[in-house]
């Protein structure tokens, strides 16, 4: 006789599901041990004693990614310069990671930056990213959200990732601001035309959906915050059925973004977010 741990714990907390598996292991033991017996009842017992497995919930899928990410960051953090070669390393490691979450080989980039405009990146508050072509693809959406289930955006759906389109599906060596809070801000803020003008005239890109959400995870491993837990960014190469995306994390790592702000909209806490490529 057994009772299955997983089934029996979907939809609660962790917490009560440790408590359940606790409780049924107990119940198993019982019953494997009256069963060797022979005093378990016939109509009872079956033929394999099915043995309880940890059930993986999305906040611990999280916490094992992220424990697995960590050493990887520390080492990029603590680094007095950053080098090509550091670059590398860290992103190489950190998508071999997340692809073992997932299941799935990324085709990482290599850093095109020389030591001396990463050293200019990091004065101005700016990081390097090597983003693969695949998370700028439906499905690569769709399996970057499996990886950081904690985000819980209707982006990473698989029928919604459908319908975002970038301004280029292309990866690479790209640089992003690693501003907690949104930059493109003023006090009356930006509407969406004078942001986009801001950005151009600055030789950037808007930012793209995928950049963002890696942006972010990145951030949080390096500062134990997301990006725009108070503020919110507008990203100007990122659409839903032609409107522009507009996005900002929580604390507990949930992403909203919203697909229908006024163009016009302004607020001294909604920014924009670009990306850059290496400098002539």
């Amino acid at each position: 006789m057994s009772m299955n741990y997983e089934r029996a714990s979907q939809g609660i907390l962790e917490a009560d599901a440790v408590k359940y598996a606790e409780g049924i292991r107990e119940m198993n033991a019982l019953a494997n041990s009256l069963q060797r017996e022979g005093k378990l009842p016939v109509e009872f017992s079956e033929p394999v004693i099915e043995t309880p497995t940890a059930v993986v919930t999305p906040a611990l899928q999280d916490r094992q990614l992220r424990d697995a990410l960590r050493p990887f960051v520390q080492e990029y953090k603590d680094a007095k310069v950053h080098t090509p070669e550091l670059v590398d390393h860290t992103w190489q490691n950190m998508w071999g990671e997340i692809g073992r979450a997932v299941d799935f080989k990324y085709q990482v980039p290599s850093c095109d930056r020389a030591r001396e405009e990463l050293a200019q990146l990091r004065k101005e508050n700016k990081a390097v990213l090597l983003l693969p072509d695949d998370i700028f693809t439906p499905e690569g959406l769709v399996r970057f959200g499996r990886a950081f289930p904690l985000m819980r955006s209707w982006t990473t759906d698989p029928e919604h990732a459908a319908k975002i389109s970038y301004g280029s599906n292309i990866g690479g060596c790209i640089d992003i601001e690693m501003s907690l809070d949104a930059p493109y801000r003023t006090s009356k803020g930006y509407k969406q035309k004078e942001l986009v003008d801001k950005i151009a005239a600055d030789k950037r890109a808007g930012q793209r959906l995928p950049t963002y959400f890696v942006g972010s995870e990145f951030s949080q491993l390096l500062t134990g915050h997301y990006f725009d837990e108070n503020t919110w960014s507008r990203l100007p190469e990122s659409f839903s059925e032609g409107s522009m995306l507009v996005a900002h994390f929580r604390s507990d790592g949930s992403a909203d973004v919203n697909a229908y702000w006024h163009p016009e909209l302004r607020s001294p806490d909604l920014g924009g977010r670009s990306e850059g490529v290496k400098r002539a």
